[in-house]
């Protein structure tokens, strides 16, 4: 049982939220990162994130460094990075960069 619930836990994909705080800034990035093929997902800011611009964009654990650099090279103020943990109405979010 415990290394079914292993092989479960590593089989669990990570998503990401970036904050921005300029509408204008997210729409920038998604530009960006969907010109550079990767899967980003433009979604309604969680409110207990705050509120910001009111939007984020998820990106997907795998193309989260290259998403990062997309948007620092090409000077995109961003917000806050958070990691997303759980699903559904259960889901958690983590402040990993101011």
């Amino acid at each position: 049982m415990l290394r079914m619930r292993e092989e479960m836990m590593k089989q669990v994909e990570l998503d990401y939220l970036i904050t921005f705080q300029k509408t204008h800034s997210m729409i920038k990035g998604e530009i960006l990162l969907r010109e550079a093929n990767l899967q980003v997902r433009t979604m309604p800011l969680p409110t207990d994130l705050g509120d910001s611009c009111g939007f984020c964009l998820r990106i997907k654990e795998e193309e989260l460094s290259k998403s990062l650099n997309i948007l620092q090279e090409a000077e995109v103020e961003m917000g806050n990075l958070y990691q997303i943990h759980g699903s559904g109405s259960s889901q958690k979010y983590v402040l990993i960069k101011e």
